[in-house]
């Protein structure tokens, strides 16, 4: 029974999705055609918007703590763990600035996502040097520009749980201390119940959004990106010990 219900709601999941990227492709394809430069700003917040219309239809919820250590007005590199495909959609959920996405370019090849991910934000072959030292390149113009943010997981993929074992890759770190944009590290608990590794099924339920702390990179050199990378992993593990399951 338990099972059907996982099918009948996905299916109403995806159903929903399509819904919502009917409404607002349009809008965001003739935007970025005939809108030029001025309008990217504003078709930054359509994914926002629509990410925001799908989430109560497909029963998610959302509860943050401690985000008054956040300021809305301010730039930031956001990092947190990353354990379920619904990471793709948190940020758009919790995040206030206008941010753009580090993310694989393995969804370039999907007809709608790919053009998304094409013209909105940083897509990256994890597996080319070159590839990543040009979407670096491309994310330390955009903070210096100053009017984005970015999104980044260190761990570069997703894992089944976040473990003292995975690897928080210093970029995002590196990045803080070339740009003197800080580090807002928050804790995801609660995505991966929802929608776990490699689970095509999504049922509905609570995420948890634990806002753990602001890594300032003033006075560091690039010598300090690991130590930086390695705190930002103490401050997440240390919140999911709290919660054996998770």
């Amino acid at each position: 029974m338990r099972k059907l219900f996982l099918i009948l709601w996905t299916l109403w999941a995806g159903l929903a999705f399509l819904l919502v990227l009917a409404i607002f492709f349009p809008i965001l394809a003739l935007g970025l055609t005939f809108g030029g430069k001025k309008s990217l700003k504003a078709m930054h917040r359509l994914p926002v918007w629509a990410s925001r219309t799908l989430r109560p239809l497909v029963g998610v919820k959302i509860k943050e703590y401690n985000k008054s250590i956040i300021d809305p007005q301010k730039q930031y590199i956001f990092v947190s763990n990353h354990t379920s495909t619904l990471d793709l959609f948190i940020p758009a959920l919790i995040i206030d600035q206008y941010a753009k996405y580090l993310t694989k370019s393995a969804f370039l090849v999907f007809p709608i996502l790919g053009y998304v991910v094409k013209n909105l934000y940083i897509p990256v072959r994890r597996s080319s040097k070159e590839d990543r030292a040009k979407s670096m390149k491309t994310m330390e113009d955009v903070l210096r520009e100053g009017w984005a943010s970015l999104v980044i997981y260190p761990e570069g993929t997703r894992s089944k749980v976040t473990t003292a074992e995975n690897t928080f890759h210093s970029g995002a770190f590196r990045l803080s201390i070339r740009t003197g944009v800080p580090v807002a590290v928050f804790t995801t608990k609660g995505a991966n119940d929802l929608m776990g590794h490699n689970n095509i099924f999504l049922r509905p339920g609570t995420i948890e959004i634990y806002w753990e702390a602001v890594l300032q990179p003033k006075g560091l050199t690039e010598e300090n990106a690991e130590n930086q990378a390695t705190e930002a992993k103490r401050l997440i593990l240390e919140r999911l010990a709290k919660f054996p399951s998770t």
